[in-house]
């Protein structure tokens, strides 16, 4: 196995020496035997293949800017630093600087953070707002009591074929981009056979489970909880949709701005026609405004930025009308 490695890693790093505009990403994880694993990624310009060139198992080490640059260049060094254009990482202090301590040593290089983490951790932001808090705990304790019982498992699942819903209850990961989104989703389209049940007597039945999950009991308790996870849900879905398209391999930078911007847009809607789709509390609309306004301008605004909408400008395939123009203009 290890020869076979070896062999193919030589095969990607021949193919890669022959290309010019190379992306070089990385980013570090935990294995399920609690090793800490730094990937790094070279990705090609045209058909956007993306080559695992190193897995470098750094347990016990200081995970230091210093540490990750000095891995990254030598994988650089070995294709040809010439070769690369771009250096992309999430936005952390260490993976951060690394990406712009290469960029002093290679003038041409562009750091650029990847476009789904400030996304996903606008989600985490919006859901630390004290409105959502109590919903989001409520939320945590129905799945997670629904994980670890079978009998309340199997009643749902079979309430939701009889309603026609065809996808279960999902869980808050730790890791996955907008979880809490797709978790809330799937509430959603479970919540009314849910209620079902707990009307009837068949879950939920004892005094502590009564307690534990009151807020599914009573119309107000209920409805409070409903409407304030469908306007959690509400405001998250552009978001999570934007970073579902930029995790594809085939946008370029300038789709980040643009899938940015209709999210942005989606909100806005929501928010124009409040009184008839989220009826958000307008103290909620504005630290929600305030929230995704500060963390676009973190990731757009400034000469280090302008990348980005120099990319969607720039982009021959994008048929770009006056309206559209100014529109965009307005964002600059």
């Amino acid at each position: 196995m290890p020869k076979e490695a070896a062999r193919a890693r030589q095969i990607s790093v021949t193919e890669l020496r022959g290309l010019d505009n190379l992306t070089i990403s990385y980013d570090g994880g935990t294995t399920l035997l609690v090793q800490s694993v730094y990937t790094v990624h070279v990705t090609t310009p045209d058909t956007r293949e993306s080559h695992l060139l190193a897995g470098d198992e750094s347990s016990g080490l200081s995970h230091s800017s210093e540490y990750i640059g000095k891995l990254l260049r030598k994988i650089m060094e070995e294709i040809g630093p010439h070769k690369f254009i771009c250096a992309v990482s999430d936005s952390t202090g260490n993976t951060k600087k690394a990406r712009e301590d290469l960029a002093l040593d290679f003038p041409t290089l562009l750091p650029l953070a990847d476009g789904a983490h400030p996304l996903n951790n606008l989600l985490k932001e919006i859901a630390t707002i004290t409105y959502f808090g109590p919903m989001i705990s409520q939320s945590r304790r129905l799945l997670k009591h629904v994980r670890i019982s079978s009998f309340a498992t199997q009643r749902i699942k079979a309430e939701a074929q009889e309603q026609g819903v065809t996808r279960h209850l999902e869980g808050i990961g730790k890791t996955r981009f907008s979880s809490l989104c797709r978790a809330g989703h799937s509430i959603v389209r479970n919540l009314d056979g849910i209620k079902k049940l707990v009307d009837g007597n068949v879950i939920f039945v004892t005094k502590k489970e009564r307690n534990t999950f009151s807020f599914l009991f009573g119309r107000k308790a209920f409805g409070d909880y409903d409407t304030t996870l469908r306007q959690l849900v509400g405001v998250h879905t552009p978001f999570a949709k934007a970073i579902k398209c930029i995790e594809s391999p085939l946008i370029h930078a300038g789709h980040v701005w643009l899938f940015w911007l209709a999210a942005l847009a989606t909100v806005q809607d929501l928010f124009d026609n409040n009184h008839t789709t989220l009826e958000l509390p307008e103290n909620v609309m504005e630290q929600l405004t305030s929230i995704i306004n500060r963390r676009y301008d973190a990731m757009f605004e400034g000469p280090r930025n302008a990348v980005y909408k120099a990319a969607l400008f720039l982009d021959p395939g994008v048929s770009l009308s006056r309206q559209t123009v100014q529109f965009y203009l307005t964002c600059v």
